[in-house]
């Protein structure tokens, strides 16, 4: 298994605008591009899937070329 390079955790409310649920996102090597990044995030104990999957992983994201992108962008889409 893969081992992950970064890694943040937050909350944000959940869609009803009242409770808060936990957010993680983890940056991995991207699973076919060398030396570029993608995310994963996992909302509530959840991981999120990609409806177009990344190589053979389907819960990865985008295609960065710092691991620091790659967590910022999650970041991004984790808190909307």
């Amino acid at each position: 298994m893969i081992k992950p390079i970064l890694q943040k955790s937050g909350n944000r409310l959940d869609t009803d605008g009242h409770s808060p649920e936990q957010w993680l996102v983890v940056v991995y090597p991207h699973p076919v591009m060398k030396n570029h990044y993608s995310y994963g995030i996992s909302i509530a104990g959840k991981p999120v899937k990609n409806p177009v999957p990344l190589g053979d992983n389907p819960h990865l994201f985008g295609c960065y070329g710092t691991p620091q992108e790659a967590l910022s962008a999650g970041i991004e889409e984790a808190q909307h």
